[in-house]
């Protein structure tokens, strides 16, 4: 982590925490809590997390794939897909089968039981979201995701486009 990174080490501006920045910093945890109590739901009822529900739901819409191709489409790190794809084939929900055109690939399956769970379980996001994202126009979905991109561009320092630097 660069010192500037740090927020005990930033380089900033006092002044620009300004009232607007606070706003969307509350916000956005608002946002997270959200989340996070989605993600907890699935946990207690449905003893499986958000990773996993988004694993299952890519290898689902893609028939098979790859573990290095789910990594990037889920963009995940290898070492936390490797671990997600480990405990959903030890629930039966996905296998792994050898590429009988080249031994050295390995793609990932959803067994029937997957298929199965994944008809009986939750969206990965809570329903109210998606209900609510649905009552925009597509131009108005546009202008969110657009800010949502700049700022996680902001928030993310592997971006080229982080600030701070």
């Amino acid at each position: 982590m660069k010192d500037n990174d740090h927020p005990s080490k930033s380089n900033t501006d006092p002044s620009l925490d300004t009232p607007t920045v606070v706003h969307l910093t509350k916000r956005l945890r608002k946002i997270a809590r959200g989340f996070d109590k989605h993600s907890r739901y699935l946990q207690e009822h449905h003893h499986i997390t958000v990773p996993q529900v988004i694993c299952l739901k890519e290898v689902a819409e893609q028939d098979t794939i790859t573990l290095s191709k789910l990594t990037k489409i889920v963009a995940l790190t290898n070492s936390t897909v490797t671990g997600i794809v480990d405990r959903l084939e030890k629930q039966d929900l996905l296998h792994r089968v050898r590429s009988s055109s080249d031994r050295r690939q390995i793609h990932l399956c959803l067994t029937e039981k997957g298929t199965a769970f994944l008809q009986e379980i939750p969206s990965a996001v809570p329903r109210r979201f998606i209900e609510g994202m649905q009552s925009y126009t597509p131009a108005e979905v546009e202008q969110i995701l657009w800010a949502v991109d700049q700022i996680a561009d902001l928030l993310d320092p592997d971006s080229a486009s982080s600030h701070g630097e």
